[in-house]
This record gives structure tokens, C-alpha cells and sequence, in this order.
């Protein structure tokens, strides 16, 4: 727009004021004489064609001669218009288009009808562009229009308007001189905007038809570029195409891998191995137009009726088809938030809103997203979700507690594709990103489980099939829950079949109930409250200890406090009725994942069926020790039929799920005692009954005790409580001697007694110590890895742990162990958990037997490996970028030569 002169002249027309001004670069391809250039302004492309005779006709045609990308970009962006040129922007800017706007309507005398915007203008003058430019010019500066202008005198201030006249009818102020290309400029818009507005019914079909007529992107730029940057893990501003998968799957897409190549192939001549900022955006253009599309057309299949509106229902089977894996109250929270006349029905603009809907909220109905953000409150130890991030293992804490079957290392494996710039660790909204996918890939299974043991189609499965189903998705659960879980989801298609939608309302229902029945639940809920004696609505890890093994799980005070840690969200120590079931829904969990596992190492042919035989071998590495005949041939003619060569994985269940009972009996007649720790007893209990009669008197039991319980000899007050176990445990018959029933009663009361001791006095260490608990956590899970059945370390397990950092010598040997006798109350060379912590401690402060430095050169030691080990990755991708860009290059050179041949 050029200004006029003060004197009424004219003065050609110049360049504008708020083009940037050019230093060097190459001539703009617009002043080429011989061509005539035009600009797709969407794909900023130049095309340039020649005018003349080309078929010797007589007649002027056009004849295209290149297209090329044009090499300028908004100057606002920081970007160059051509190599070597820079971009300066003016000092004085032009004052806002507002004013401009405004001042030539004065100038004109113009006097606007109201007028009813079409809905596609009123959203393009609101647009918020995904990228680049302003509203319709979406790259680059805007080029100057070929059209009459009106004469402005941007330098003189606008007038005050004149005060208000008294008439009704308001006197025009006198127009300035204007040409007749003004005139007639101004006659042409007031005719069009005099125009009468098109009636309601077609304004409104004119939206749904044209509604993505333009392309919206549902990312904003800095989102773009924060995505960009995450995926660009080396850093040189190029994606790898094998990356846009999973970062659109990151920004919330449901992307084809074969849609995705296919889009690649189509924006780029050659299939280069990555993609840079310019052809990412155009990339993400392509694929939201292909998206649309499928959209649309889903959208019509899915619309029987053909009202172009869907139902609740139909949304949700919808989006299932699509991927996703909703809700019924996820499906109608996004409904109500997008559903602007409330009907109940969705066109496909609403449709296309509630996906965006589900996109931002990954899917999670509002009460999920409260609680997750409530676990990961308890998680992190925080106040705020942006003080401090988790990591994969703390991830799969939240998993587990929100009934998730997914193992610690498929979470480990969803985190890392979601952590895609590595730092290890993601934040709340990362974490949601991992539920959603969790939630994706579950679905994913229970459709491969449909086709698996489903009908022909893989549409249904049978109900008599569920237990196996399950079983394969991960999850444990008994006959008499299954039954009750279908009752709670309501009626059905059929009484013997389930489709992938009640499968589906099936595992929300066990989420529901934790997988117990109500029989189940009752029982858990007795045990807990016995061991609640204060009423306290929560037990301890020693009660914890108790509750298990009434369940058949034995495990060591260390184990039991390791679970507690996992379960207990709020760091209490102690678990809750809730926490409770939960964990007892992930040891069975666990079981069945176990068993699974085993059945498939006998079955390396993956023929469904392994002998009858094999069952032994089986039990063997489930329970790690022989199991019992008479245990195991009542287990075997209860669950198979007699003359069955083979089983199959569900006839392997239904035979564990009877000899686990029988196991179970047998633990609790052993005071918690495993077959495993039954088998160790045994020989102890041999090698003092000397006379093989049976029993152990009264001079070896000293012994025995002296042996096995030392610590309990020296305090008096434990003197007293074992003469009373052994005074209840008199007949009067044979006083102080102990069969062997009684004697692993004998052993369980000392147990408990132990473990109480270690209890508090592991309070006391940590608090002497000033330990943190991730410290402590740490320490655990270190001396869990080697103690044994008896919760204490020799002096051979402690120098096995330390020679991982340490190496020692005839000398330091015997210097460590007089450092564990001296942290050890009575003396001994050995360590339980309180007094293991005391010799870290005691090592670590002291620096003795050098382990400091040890330690460090350990550390540094990983840290050089891990550092070649990236730059080696680092190299291989180089060779590799290298390799395909000089294939590239090869390519383009036999196509030039071709063309010019």
C-alpha cells in the first residue's frame, strides 16, 4: 500500500513498509521477464511457466518449466528468504490493520449494512493458526494484490469526529477526491455487501459440507516443536521417519504404520531416512488430511440411518473401531462437553470435537484422572504434579494399584517410548500418555485373544473359555468370580457367548472387585480384621507377614516389607483394607503370570498341549523342591480325566488350582511353613535327633537353640518366653523333648520373635543414621537378593555382596569380620537386616577397606561403558544417515542423466 503525497499527487507505488529489507542472496525469481511465477501459497511452492507459441499454432499457451520450494518464510519466524540473505525488519512498523481498516472506511464514506457472517468466515477471522503466517496466508510474507487501492494519507492523523448534530438524520461529511478506479472499487463491495444473506437451511448445510474443507490442526506449533524436539534425540533438527509412529501415537493419533509410509512416499520424490522441520510440518498437513478423511468415512458406515448424527452408543462402538479404548462414562462426559444443542446425538463436527476431547484428557473419564493424579501426588511425595517426575518403576506402582495386569517391564517398555528424549523419568501428563497406552495395548491383547479361542470370525468367545482368556491377558480369577462378575455387567448378546465389548465391561468389572468373588472378599476381610487386633483398620508388615501365610505365601520379613513398600502409596508402613486386597490380587497375579510361563517352557512347540507326564517337572519349578506324591495324584485325578496322554493350559489350571488347596492345608498346618522350608527343617531336626527316634531331647534342643537362635540366650526376657513355648508344648509323657511337629512350631515362635526384634531395632538404625527411605528401600532390596530362609548373612554372603565393588585380601577379610561383630549386639558374624545396615553405614563414613574409592571407580567404570556404548549407537546411526544419503544422491544422479538422455 503506498501513501499519498500531502499536495493531492500521486507517487508510483513502491515496496512496502513492512517487507523486510534484503541483503544479498540470490535474485527473486519474480523479475525473470521470460516467465510467468505463480505461488501455492499452502504448499510454498514457486511455479514458474513460459508464455508464448510453444505448438506453432498461432496461439499463446503456457509452458511449465520448474516447481521449486520457495526459499522464504516469515521474517517474523527468524528464517532467511534465500542462502546467504538476511532479513532485517523495518524500525516503523505500519500501525495496526484495525486502524488502517477503520481510517479507510472514514476516508471512503463508507456506510456498512450489518451483515451475517457465514459460520467458515466467522472461524477463519478467529483462526489460530497451527503454523506459520496469519490467517489465510499460512507461509511467509503476504505478496501484494493486484487490485485497485484506495489513496490513504497514513501520515496525516485522522480528524476529530465532529460533535453529534442535532438533526435526526445524520449529515455526511464531504468526501475527498477520488479517482474512478476508487469509485468504482467502492461501488463493487457496497454491492456485494448489499447483497441479502443466504437463508439459514443453507448456510447451515454449506458448514457440515465444507466444515474440513480447510484443514485444521489440533496442535499448536509450540506443541509441534516441543514434540519435534523431544523425538530429535541427536539433536541435528531431522526426524527419523521410523519415528513418526510413535510420535503420533505421543500426540494422541491412531496412526497406520502402512497409512504413514504411504504419506512419506506421496510429500517426498525419494524415501529419505529423515525428515526436517519444513516437511515435518507438511507431513503432519498430509496426515490430518488422511485422517479426516478415514474419519468421515467410519463416520458414515457408522451411521445407519443416515440422519448424519450418531448416538451415545454408536460413538462408542465407534471409537473402539478406531482404536480406542473408552469408557461408557468417558464416552458420555465427552459427549455432554461437545454436544452443544443437547439432543443426545453428535454430527460428525461434534465427532470430530469429542475425539480432539479424548485426545486431551487421553481417554480418562474425570474421576480416573483424579485418582491418577492423587496416586501420583503419593507416588512422587509432593505437593504439586510439577515438582517432581517418576520413573518406570515407580509407574508401574500406579499401574498395579489401578488393577492393570501389565508387568513392570512392559510398563518399562511403554515409559521409554513415551520418555522419547530420555531423561528416564515423566511427568503427570506423560503418565497419562502411559495409561492410555496401557489401556491400548490391553485391548490390542483381548482382541488376539478373541481370535485365539474365539469363534471362526475371532467376534465372540465363550464363556467356558473365559478362565483361559483371562489367563492369557494376565489376570487371575476364580470360577465362583467369574460368574459374579457377569451378573454385575448386565444382560448380554448370549448366555454362552461374550463379545469384544462385554470382554471388555468383564475387566472393568474385575477392576471393580479386585477379581475376588464375595466369598473371596469375606475371607480376606476375616483374616485381615484377626490381625487387627487395635482396630486400627490397617496391620503392620509382621501381621502382613501372618496374613500370607494363612493364604500359602511364605515369605521372609525383608520380602513382606518390600511388598509393603510397593503397596503403600502413602508411606504409612502399614497397609490398608484396600492396599490389602490389591496386593493380594497382584501375588495370584503373579501366580497365574508364573504358571503360564512354566507351561510354555514345556510346550516349545507351542502346540497347545504338553504331556501328562511333564506335570511333575512343572510343580517342581513352580514350588522349587520335589512336590508331594500322595499332594500331587489326588491333584491329578480330580482336574484330569482318566487315559489322558496331554493337557492343555486350562486342564493345567484347573490341576493347580486343587493341588495349590492342598498346599495351602499344608501350610497352615506347618505354621507357615513352604514345602521348601519344610524340606531345610527336616534335615535340621535330623541332624540333631542322633538316636533317629523321632525326637530331640531336652540337651540336644539346648543345642539346637543355642545354634539356630543365639540371640535369644543372651536376653533374659526371651530365656523366659522360650521356656514357656516349651512348657505348652509338654504332653506330660516325655517333658522337654519335641517331635517334629513341635519343633516347627518351636521354629515359627522364634521366627516371629526375630523378626519383632528386627522390627524396632531397624527404627532405631534408621533414625541413628539419619537414612532416608529410598535409602532404606535400597538397602532391602540389596539384602533381599541374598538372604536366605533364615533372614540372617554370614560372613561369606556379606563378602560376596561387597566384592561387587570392593576386592579383598587375606588381611581385609578378617578386618571385615571384626567390623560385623563389633556392629553385631551379641558379637556374631552375621548381619540381619538392622545390623547390615549399620556395617554400609559404618564402611561408607569411614572409608574403610577403601571402599569409597571402590565404589567410585565402579561408578566411573559403568559410566565410560555407558557413554561408549551411546557414542558406538551414536556412530551407527551416522554411517548409517551417511550410507543413505550418499544412496540418495546416487539415485537423483542416474535420474538426471536419464532425463537428459
Amino acid at each position: 500500500m503506498s501513501a499519498a503525497s500531502g499536495g493531492g499527487g500521486k507517487r508510483p507505488l513502491g515496496k512496502s513498509g513492512s517487507l523486510p529489507t534484503i541483503i544479498g542472496g540470490k535474485p527473486s525469481p519474480f523479475f525473470d521477464k521470460q516467465a510467468l511465477c505463480s505461488v501455492e501459497i499452502r504448499h510454498r511452492r514457486l511455479i514458474r511457466e513460459a508464455v508464448g507459441d510453444h505448438q506453432g499454432q498461432g496461439k499463446t499457451t503456457l509452458k511449465p518449466l520448474t516447481k521449486s520450494r520457495m526459499g522464504f518464510m516469515a521474517a517474523e519466524r527468524g528464517l532467511e528468504w534465500e542462502l546467504n540473505a538476511k532479513a532485517q525488519i523495518p524500525p516503523d512498523p505500519l500501525p495496526p490493520i484495525q486502524d488502517v481498516i477503520k481510517l479507510a472506511i472514514r476516508e471512503l464514506d463508507l456506510d456498512f449494512p450489518p451483515q451475517k457472517r457465514s459460520v467458515s468466515l466467522e472461524r477463519e477471522s478467529k483462526r489460530d493458526p497451527a503454523f506459520g503466517g496469519s490467517g489465510l496466508h499460512r507461509c511467509g510474507p503476504k505478496l501484494p494484490l493486484n487490485r485497485p487501492r484506495p489513496e490513504l494519507d497514513l501520515n496525516t492523523p485522522p480528524p476529530s469526529p465532529p460533535p453529534p448534530p442535532k438533526e435526526p438524520k445524520k449529515k455526511k461529511k464531504p468526501s475527498p477526491k477520488k479517482d474512478a478506479k476508487t469509485v468504482a472499487f467502492a461501488e463493487s463491495v457496497l454491492k456485494k455487501l448489499a447483497e441479502p444473506p443466504p437463508p439459514e437451511p443453507e448456510v447451515v448445510a454449506v458448514e457440515e459440507e465444507d466444515d474440513f474443507a480447510e484443514i485444521d490442526i489440533p496442535w499448536s506449533e509450540e506443541e509441534l516443536r516441543g514434540v519435534f524436539w523431544k523425538f530429535d534425540s541427536d539433536r541435528d533438527n531431522e526426524l527419523e521417519v521410523e519415528d513418526l509412529t510413535p510420535l503420533l501415537r505421543y500426540l494422541g493419533a491412531k496412526p497406520v504404520p502402512q497409512d504413514i509410509s504411504k504419506i512419506i512416499k506421496e510429500q517426498m520424490k525419494y524415501h529419505y531416512a529423515t525428515i526436517e522441520w519444513e516437511e515435518f510440518l507438511e507431513f503432519i498437513r498430509l496426515f490430518r488430511q488422511h485422517d479426516i478423511n478415514v474419519l468421515r468415512q467410519v463416520f458414515k458406515e457408522a451411521d445407519d440411518d443416515g440422519s448424519g448424527k450418531l448416538n451415545a452408543g454408536e460413538v462408542e462402538s465407534l471409537l473402539r473401531k478406531l482404536g480406542y479404548a473408552p469408557t461408557a462414562q468417558t464416552v458420555h462426559e465427552a459427549m455432554d462437553a461437545v454436544d452443544q444443542d443437547k439432543t443426545g446425538d453428535i454430527n460428525f463436527r461434534e465427532f470430530e470435537a469429542l475425539r480432539e476431547y479424548l485426545r486431551q484428557t487421553e481417554g480418562l473419564s474425570m474421576a480416573d484422572l483424579q485418582d491418577i493424579r492423587s496416586l501420583y501426588l503419593r507416588a512422587a511425595g509432593c505437593r504439586k504434579v510439577e515438582d517432581k517426575d517418576l520413573n518406570s518403576d515407580e509407574i508401574w506402582r500406579i499401574t498395579m494399584f489401578r488393577g492393570y495386569a501389565a508387568t513392570a517391564k512392559e510398563i518399562a517398555q511403554i515409559t521409554a517410548e513415551v520418555d522419547a528424549d530420555g531423561t528416564g523419568t515423566v511427568s503427570f501428563l506423560e503418565l497419562l500418555k502411559v495409561i492410555r497406552r496401557v489401556r491400548e495395548t490391553e485391548r490390542d491383547s483381548i482382541i488376539r485373544v478373541l481370535r485365539s479361542h474365539g469363534d471362526l470370525n475371532g467376534n465372540r468367545l465363550q464363556v467356558k473359555d473365559l478362565g483361559i482368556a483371562l489367563s492369557d491377558l494376565g489376570y487371575y480369577v476364580s470360577e465362583e468370580a467369574v460368574w459374579e462378575i457377569l451378573e454385575s455387567i448386565g444382560d448380554t448378546e448370549s448366555l454362552e457367548y461374550l463379545t469384544l465389548e462385554e470382554l471388555m465391561a468383564f475387566l472393568r468389572g474385575y477392576r471393580i472387585c479386585e477379581g475376588f468373588s464375595e466369598a473371596e472378599m469375606k475371607e480376606l476381610e476375616e483374616s485381615f480384621n484377626a490381625e487387627d487386633i487395635g482396630k486400627t483398620g490397617s496391620i503392620n508388615a509382621l501381621e502382613l507377614g501372618r496374613v500370607l501365610r494363612s493364604f500359602g505365601f511364605s515369605r521372609t520379613l525383608q520380602k513382606v516389607q518390600r511388598l509393603v513398600e510397593e503397596i503403600d502409596f502413602d508411606g504409612s508402613g502399614q497397609l490398608e483394607m484396600n492396599e490389602f486386597v490389591k496386593l493380594m490380587r497382584q501375588l495370584l497375579q503373579g501366580e497365574a503370570r508364573k504358571r503360564r510361563e512354566v507351561f510354555q517352557l514345556l510346550d516349545p512347540g507351542r502346540t497347545g498341549k504338553v504331556p501328562v507326564d511333564s506335570i511333575t517337572r512343572a510343580v517342581t519349578i513352580l514350588d522349587e523342591v520335589e512336590p508331594d506324591k500322595e499332594l500331587l495324584q489326588n491333584a491329578l485325578q480330580a482336574a484330569i480325566p482318566k487315559g489322558s496322554s496331554a493337557i492343555t493350559i486350562g486342564t493345567f489350571e484347573v490341576f493347580y488350582k486343587h493341588y495349590r488347596c492342598s498346599i495351602v492345608e499344608e501350610i497352615r498346618k506347618n505354621a507357615g511353613y513352604g514345602p521348601k522350608e519344610i524340606i531345610q527343617l527336616s534335615s535340621i531336626f535330623a541332624s540333631y535327633d542322633r538316636d533317629k527316634s523321632g525326637t530331640i531331647e531336652r540337651s540336644e534342643l539346648q543345642k539346637l537353640i543355642a545354634t539356630y537362635f543365639p540371640d535369644a540366650t543372651k536376653s533374659r526376657a526371651q530365656q523366659v518366653e522360650i521356656q514357656k513355648i516349651l512348657a505348652s508344648f509338654d504332653t506330660g509323657a516325655k517333658t522337654g523333648e519335641l517331635d517334629f511337629h513341635k519343633f516347627v512350631w518351636l521354629m515359627r515362635k522364634c521366627d516371629d520373635m526375630r523378626d519383632e526384634a528386627d522390627v524396632h531395632m531397624e527404627a532405631e538404625v534408621v533414625k541413628k543414621c539419619g537414612l532416608s527411605v529410598e535409602e532404606v528401600e535400597g538397602f532391602r532390596q540389596i539384602f533381599s537378593s541374598v538372604v536366605s530362609w533364615t533372614g540372617e548373612l554370614d560372613i561369606a554372603q556379606i563378602k560376596e555382596l561387597l566384592l561387587r565393588v570392593v576386592e579383598f585380601n587375606d588381611d581385609e577379610t578378617m578386618e571385615l569380620g571384626n567390623i560385623v561383630r563389633e556392629v553385631h549386639p551379641h558379637g556374631r558374624e552375621v548381619a540381619r537386616f538392622p545390623q547390615f545396615i549399620k556395617l554400609v553405614k559404618r564402611l561408607t563414613e569411614d572409608n574403610l577397606l577403601g571402599v569409597n574409592e571402590s565404589a567410585n571407580r565402579v561408578m566411573r567404570r559403568a559410566s565410560i561403558r555407558k557413554q561408549r556404548s551411546t557414542t558406538k549407537n551414536m556412530n551407527e546411526k551416522q554411517q548409517e544417515k551417511v550410507k543413505k544419503e550418499a544412496e540418495k544422491a546416487e539415485k537423483e544422479k542416474v535420474e538426471k542423466g536419464v532425463q537428459d538422455f
